[in-house]
């Protein structure tokens, strides 16, 4: 028995049973959760440092860290102890293999947790802290590589929210049973104004998410009030029938349906593991077919390219290559990790020319991951502009490179920064095999002209490209940019000029402040939404801005070097 056991495919999956049968009980979530999420209004150690000023007010120190990964906890705990001023004894899961009183009985002790978003009850007053740090989304390797290469958001949210609310009831065992509960992180952040994930959490939940976001405004404006209310919640029963009443005036947003035809896919899925296990690949192979051909719901695109690429590796065990091929020709046909299926196309058959969704832009994943990661809400996102122009703004080789870097990433690249003496000083790489490489001689005056070495190392960059960083060495598009304040050639290296390409500082900036301009409003437009269902939308959007390649090319690619 479990509050949170998931839809009926989900089990199907997670067990890899095909038949089930499933009671449910209909009764609400017990006790109450003031959940705060600072970061959706300052910056991550700002909000590490409410945590720890917070933990410094408590009479009774005593609090539970669930994260997603070890890395992730270790971070996490290590931030938030630089900031307190009484140090915590750290446990981890082994303390409390066979009994929580190491916890429980002592005080000045914070449990650490990765991945354990169940099985732990800390009820009354055990514990009246819980910290969550970013998402439990994914918490294994498959999960990150499905969610982050395969944009399944529609197919992990439901996860996602199901170990939000298992680690939310730690410290809520009863219906009088209360707890402070802190979101920490950007995907956290991004998970608590995201509308799609909220109007799946059951009514009483999403409506204390949403006014515990309300609430933590106050982290930018006076956080020490929000740690003065945050302890007053726990030691004042008034002040949180206060909270409740608020609480209950939310209205809770409907609740979200999983597509239809995804929750008819378990089974199937079911019958492909058991068929690739038995060796029966020509079954598995059907069966995968017809998983994908049964996944029309726009916002499934993803999950439909993964499983065109599951039906090829049963093709491939049957050693039939035509079957290999066009289910990778389809898979890369859905729009979602386009450029991977294609290399893995043209690997498996040289003549192979790239396919791509209609309508969608070959960067918009990328540029989708950028946003993602710099945070479709909170601070972090216009601090990282911010930055961007500032690096932009220095002469200095380092602090340019690393914002000619950043820019490249607004646009969706993939970009390499060098460090070493003579060679390229950032490249570019789009997934259809286009690389700019930037050699940035900002440093020089605006009299001072460039001489024959500078030439000759900017155009020996194409063939370090070619080797280490092209799909196909042979018909990949490379050209090479020179940033200096002036075109102006010596003599001397007039001769070996040709093929490059010029553009000057202040263009460079003007361009990074456009870019900047029009993130933002992408940031805007479609936050709170998933990539599959928005891709040919965000890439009309893209093109408007100026971050298609066509209007990378016109930017950096306009003036020869050599006129």
């Amino acid at each position: 028995m479990s509050a949170t056991l998931g839809g009926e495919s989900d089990l199907q999956r997670a067990y890899g049973i095909e038949k089930l049968e499933m009671i449910r009980a209909k009764s609400s979530q017990w006790g109450r959760r003031y959940v705060f999420v600072p970061g959706v209004y300052v910056g991550g150690t700002d909000a590490d440092q409410i945590v720890a000023g917070l933990w410094d007010g408590m009479k009774t120190r005593r609090a539970v860290l669930l994260a997603p990964s070890e890395r992730i906890m270790n971070r996490t705990f290590e931030s938030l102890e630089s900031g307190m001023q009484n140090k915590p004894v750290r446990l981890g899961a082994a303390d409390i293999a066979n009994t929580v009183d190491g916890f429980v009985k002592t005080t000045d002790v914070f449990l650490t947790l990765a991945g354990r978003y169940d099985g732990l009850d800390l009820p009354d007053e055990q514990c009246r802290l819980l910290v969550l740090s970013e998402s439990p989304a994914a918490i294994n390797p498959l999960e990150r590589h499905l969610s982050e290469r395969w944009k399944m958001g529609p197919v992990l949210r439901k996860r996602e929210r199901t170990r939000l609310i298992q680690g939310m009831g730690r410290c809520t065992r009863n219906a009088t049973d209360f707890a402070i509960i802190l979101w920490l992180g950007q995907s956290l952040v991004n998970a608590a104004t995201s509308s799609a994930l909220m109007k799946g959490f059951p009514p009483e939940l999403a409506a204390e998410i949403n006014w515990g976001v309300e609430q933590s405004e106050l982290a930018a404006k006076t956080p020490d009030q929000l740690i003065s209310m945050m302890l007053a919640l726990i030691s004042d029963a008034d002040y949180r029938k206060e909270a409740d009443t608020a609480k209950g005036a939310i209205q809770a947003k409907q609740r979200e349906e999983q597509p239809k035809d995804y929750e008819e896919a378990g089974k199937d899925e079911v019958r492909y593991a058991k068929a690739m296990w038995d060796e029966n690949y020509a079954s598995a192979y059907e069966t995968a077919r017809g998983i994908a051909d049964h996944l029309t719901t726009a916002e499934l695109a993803g999950y439909r390219a993964w499983w065109w690429y599951l039906a090829s590796i049963a093709a491939s065990f049957m050693q039939s290559q035509e079957a290999e091929q066009d289910c990778l020709d389809r898979a890369s046909k859905c729009g979602v990790n386009s450029g991977w299926l294609n290399r893995l196309r043209q690997q498996r058959n040289k003549t192979a020319k790239p396919e791509a969704s209609e309508g969608t832009e070959p960067n918009a994943e990328a540029l989708w991951d950028l946003l993602s990661n710099w945070g479709w809400a909170g601070p972090a996102f216009e601090q990282k502009l911010a930055k961007l122009i500032e690096q932009l703004k220095d002469t200095n080789h380092i602090g340019y490179h690393e914002g000619l870097e950043a820019l490249g990433k607004c646009f969706g690249a993939t970009t390499t920064r060098s460090t070493e003496s003579g060679a390229h000083d950032v490249v570019w790489s789009f997934t259809t095999d286009l690389h700019l490489a930037f050699e940035a001689k900002t440093e020089k005056k605006q009299t001072s002209v460039l001489s024959k070495k500078d030439v000759q190392e900017a155009k020996g960059h194409p063939d370090w490209i070619r080797t280490h960083l092209s799909d196909n060495a042979e018909t990949a598009e490379i050209a090479t940019v020179i940033i200096a304040a002036s075109p102006s050639l010596h003599q001397i290296a007039l001769p070996f000029a040709g093929g490059l390409f010029y553009v000057d500082p202040p263009s460079v900036l003007k361009i990074a402040g456009k870019a900047a301009e029009n993130l933002r409003k992408l940031r805007v437009k479609f936050s709170g939404r998933d990539y599959a269902q928005a891709a040919v939308e965000f890439s009309t959007a893209m093109r408007n801005g100026g971050f298609d390649l066509g209007s990378v090319r016109k930017a950096f690619l306009s003036e020869p070097l050599k006129k």
